[in-house]
C-alpha cells in the first residue's frame, strides 16, 4: 500500500511532458474498424479539415466559442472521431441535443475501438513504445483515490485488462439507453439520471486515462440551431440552462490539480466519496491553480451569445464543500475565447496548406483573414485545393485563395455585409478576370440595380475596383504582380483608413477636427469605434476587413470600452484561492 502522505507533494507537482513528435498534419483515416455489436450507430470519422478547425479554435486547456453556421447531422446519436498520430491529438465530436444524448455520444467516441487500437494500443499502455510510464506501474491509489478513475475494482490490473473493463462499461451504458423505451415516467427519470451519471463517469475516467499518457483531447459540442433552440425566452430558456448545468458538471470532472480530481476535492457532497480521497492535496499559495484536461470547442451560428451566461454560472458554480473532509482551496482557471484571433488563422492556414503540400506566407493569411471570420471557414475553403502528390515549397497564391473561397457559400464571405455585397465578392472569386456589370449581376444572381445600391462600401474600402465599366477584386493578378488595397503599405494603420473613410462619408469634414464633436474625439488614439458604428451600422465587417491587412495585433485586442479591436477572451474558472495568495498567481503570471 502506498503511503498517502509521501505521495501528496508529487501528486500536485507532477507534470506530464508533451510528446516530442514531428510537425505533421496527417490525420489517421481509420475506416472499417469494427465496433462492438452493441454500438448500433457506428462512430464516424471527422474529415481532416474538420479536425484541424476543432483543435485550432480553442485555447490550450480552455474553451473556444465559434460563431459559424454548421450543418445538422442526420443522426445526433452518431458521434465522430479523429486522431493525428504525429501530434498525439484526438478529437471527439457530437451534436448536442440534451445532456444525456451528448454525454453518451462523447463517452462512446472516447471509448470506441479506434481509441484502443490507435491512441492507446496495448504496447503504449505497457510502456513499450515510448518513454511514458506503464499504466500498471502507476499506484492504484493515484488512479482510484486521487484521479478517482472508475472501473478499477475486480480487475487483475494491466493496461489490457483495464481497457476491457472500460469496454464493458461502454457496452453496459449503451444497453441502459435501450431500456428507456416503454418505461413509466418515474422509472424513466431515475433511469435517465443513472445513465447520465454513468456517462459522466466514463467520460471523466477516459479523459484522465488519456491525460496520463499526455494525449491532447478536444471535445467538439455542435449547436446547429443555437439561436432558435437555446437563446429564446431570455434567461428562462430551459435547454440553455440544461446545457450550462451539463458543462458545470463535465468541466470539474475532467480537470485536475496535480493528480487530484477537481470534482472530488472541491464539489463532492457525498461523505463516503470524500473519505476515499487520497488525503487532502497540499495547495501552494504561490500556485493554487489546477487545469482542464483537454479543450472544448463549442460551435454553431449565434453561440457567441452563450458566453455571458457561461461566465455567469462560472461566477456562481456548484457549491464548494469547504467543510468536507479532504477539502483544499484551489482554482481551475482557463480561457474562453469567443472569437478568432490572428494566430488562429495563421495556424489554420499553416496546417491546411501543409496538408495540401504547399506553404503559406503572411499575405495569404491576410487575404483569408480579411474575407472569412471563422477557422472552420478557412479550413473548409483550403480543403478544396488539390493536394500535391509530393510536399514541396510551392507557396499558396492569391489565385489559390480565390478558388478556395469560391467553394464556400456566398453568405460565408465577409460575414456581416449585405447578402448582395457577399454575392458580388463571391462571383468575382470565380471569375477569370474583370466583369462588366451585366455579367457580374448574372454570376452573382442579383439585379444590376442591387449592385449599384451595394457597391459603394466595397469601393470605399478598396475591396473591389471599377475601371472601364468593369469590376475586379483589388488583389487580382495583373501582369504577374499582385494588386493589393491602397492601405497595404508600411506605416498605414487602421486609424488612418477609418479617418479617410469617415472623411469621405461626412458632409462636413470640419467635424473631424472639432474635439467637441463625437467624430473629432473618436480619432484621438486609441480609435473609438462607437461613434463610427453608431453613425454607419454597416461598417463593422469592413473594419475587420481592413484590420486583417494593416494591424498585426488587431485580432488580439478587445472592444472593451469602445476601443478598436475584435475578439473577446476571458480568463475564468471555478474554485477558490487559498488565503495569502499572491497577486501574480491570481493574474496567472
Amino acid at each position: 500500500m502506498v503511503n498517502k502522505r509521501s505521495w501528496r507533494v508529487s501528486l500536485v507537482s507532477d507534470q506530464h511532458p508533451t510528446p516530442n513528435t514531428p510537425d505533421n498534419n496527417r490525420v489517421e483515416s481509420v475506416v472499417g474498424s469494427k465496433e462492438h455489436p452493441s454500438n448500433r450507430y457506428p462512430v464516424s470519422t471527422l474529415r481532416p479539415h474538420e479536425h484541424v478547425a476543432c483543435v485550432v479554435a480553442p485555447p490550450a486547456k480552455g474553451l473556444g466559442i465559434v460563431n459559424c453556421p454548421i450543418d445538422k447531422r442526420s443522426d445526433p446519436r452518431q458521434p465522430a472521431w479523429s486522431y493525428v498520430k504525429s501530434r498525439d491529438e484526438l478529437v471527439v465530436s457530437a451534436q448536442y441535443e440534451n445532456p444525456l444524448q451528448y454525454a453518451v455520444s462523447i463517452a462512446r467516441a472516447l471509448t470506441c475501438e479506434r481509441t484502443w487500437q490507435y491512441v492507446l494500443p496495448p504496447e503504449r499502455l505497457a510502456g513499450d513504445t515510448t518513454d511514458e510510464r506503464p499504466l500498471e506501474d502507476i499506484p492504484h491509489d493515484i488512479l482510484r483515490n486521487a484521479r478517482c478513475m472508475g472501473y478499477l475494482d475486480d480487475v487483475d490490473f494491466t493496461g489490457v485488462n483495464y481497457v476491457d473493463a472500460l469496454r464493458k462499461a461502454r457496452d453496459d451504458l449503451l444497453s441502459l439507453t435501450r431500456q428507456l423505451h416503454g418505461v413509466t415516467d418515474d422509472d424513466e427519470r431515475q433511469l435517465r439520471s443513472r445513465i447520465l451519471r454513468n456517462a459522466h463517469g466514463l467520460m471523466g475516467t477516459t479523459m484522465h486515462l488519456l491525460d496520463l499518457f499526455s494525449v491532447s483531447v478536444t471535445r467538439e459540442l455542435r449547436l446547429p440551431f443555437y439561436s432558435r433552440d437555446f437563446h429564446s425566452d431570455g434567461h428562462d430558456n430551459r435547454r440553455r440552462n440544461d446545457l450550462l448545468r451539463f458543462l458545470m458538471t463535465a468541466l470539474p470532472i475532467s480537470s485536475r490539480y496535480g493528480h487530484y480530481s477537481t470534482q472530488r476535492v472541491l464539489f463532492e457532497s457525498r461523505d463516503e466519496k470524500r473519505t476515499s480521497i487520497l488525503g487532502a492535496p497540499t495547495s501552494s499559495s504561490e500556485h493554487p491553480i489546477g487545469e482542464l484536461i483537454g479543450q472544448w470547442t463549442i460551435v454553431g451560428r449565434g453561440v457567441n451569445r452563450l458566453v455571458p451566461y457561461l461566465e455567469d454560472v462560472l461566477r456562481n458554480p456548484n457549491e464548494l464543500q469547504i467543510d468536507g473532509e479532504n477539502f483544499t482551496e484551489f482554482r481551475v482557471d482557463f480561457r474562453i475565447e469567443s472569437d478568432w484571433m490572428r494566430e488562429k488563422a495563421t495556424e489554420a492556414v499553416h496546417r491546411m496548406s501543409t496538408r495540401r503540400g504547399r506553404t503559406a506566407n503572411r499575405q495569404i493569411v491576410c487575404v483569408l483573414s480579411s474575407f472569412l471570420r471563422s477557422v472552420y471557414d478557412v479550413c473548409r475553403a483550403l480543403s478544396a485545393l488539390p493536394r500535391l502528390d509530393e510536399p514541396s515549397s510551392t507557396a499558396l497564391s492569391t489565385d489559390d485563395c480565390r478558388y478556395a473561397m469560391s467553394t464556400l457559400p456566398p453568405n460565408r464571405i465577409l460575414p456581416g455585409a449585405t447578402p448582395t455585397q457577399s454575392k458580388i465578392i463571391h462571383a468575382l472569386f470565380g471569375s477569370d478576370g474583370p466583369l462588366i456589370q451585366k455579367e457580374l449581376a448574372e454570376r452573382a444572381d442579383v439585379s444590376s440595380q442591387s449592385i449599384r445600391n451595394n457597391r459603394e462600401a466595397l469601393l470605399l474600402f478598396d475591396i473591389i475596383e471599377r475601371a472601364d465599366q468593369r469590376y475586379q477584386l483589388t488583389f487580382d493578378i495583373e501582369g504577374g504582380s499582385p494588386v493589393t488595397p491602397w492601405f497595404v503599405k508600411d506605416g498605414i494603420t487602421l486609424h488612418d483608413v477609418l479617418r479617410d473613410a469617415t472623411r469621405s462619408l461626412l458632409e462636413d469634414e470640419k467635424r473631424l477636427s472639432d474635439l467637441t464633436d463625437s467624430f473629432g474625439s473618436a480619432f484621438y488614439w486609441p480609435t473609438a469605434i462607437e461613434p463610427i458604428t453608431d453613425e454607419w451600422s454597416w461598417m463593422p465587417p469592413f473594419i475587420r476587413y481592413v484590420g486583417a491587412y494593416v494591424c498585426e495585433d488587431f485580432f488580439a485586442r478587445s472592444l472593451d470600452n469602445g476601443q478598436m479591436g475584435v475578439p473577446t477572451a476571458t480568463m475564468t474558472g471555478f474554485g477558490d484561492f487559498p488565503s495569502q495568495t499572491s497577486l501574480s498567481s491570481f493574474n496567472g503570471t
